[in-house]
């Protein structure tokens, strides 16, 4: 699990929802060109893959390549969380892999709600904080573990765009 250990302003990340990958974030702001890259699923029927800035372990990537399956519903544990505006989080790249992918398999979770795309890694937790640029959230638990992606204002047509590419 990724480790959260601070984070950095942003002004702004570009969400994009496509055909044939059902949703791309990207912070160019701190882009690098050799991203350390962070992937989980089942690497059949889901797979998200989070890009890190090499130096500094800033998030600044994430595609969600496959989604196995969803249900309908909205994350609730999110009103008891801080809230931290503008910023997306710094991960602990310590000790990451010399060829510089670092692969975790388990199953997350996939919500889609009114519209909103939400990804649970692992159980539910309660949440801690939530690092929030524009239409993205990223939020922690109590030990700082990245636990939630969620994707806002999402149009009623990216959503079943979305829900088109779900195997």
């Amino acid at each position: 699990m990724l480790r959260i250990i601070g984070s950095t302003e942003l002004n702004v990340c570009s969400v994009q929802v496509a055909d044939y990958l059902p949703i791309s974030v990207r912070c160019t702001q701190v882009a690098s060109p050799t991203p350390l890259y962070w992937r989980t699923g089942d690497f059949k029927k889901s797979l998200l893959e989070i890009g890190l800035n090499q130096n500094t372990g800033e998030l600044y990537r994430v595609t969600v390549t496959l989604i196995g399956n969803y249900s309908r519903g909205e994350i609730e544990a999110f009103a008891e969380a801080r809230t931290v505006q503008g910023s997306v989080p710094i991960c602990d790249i310590s000790g990451w892999p010399a060829d510089r992918f670092k692969d975790e398999p388990f199953t997350f979770t996939t919500l889609i709600g009114e519209d909103s795309v939400s990804i649970w890694l692992g159980p539910t937790a309660s949440l801690k904080t939530i690092y929030e640029i524009g239409h993205v959230r990223f939020a922690a638990d109590g030990e700082a573990n990245l636990r939630v992606l969620q994707f806002t204002h999402l149009s009623r047509s990216d959503l079943d765009r979305i829900i088109k590419t779900i195997i």
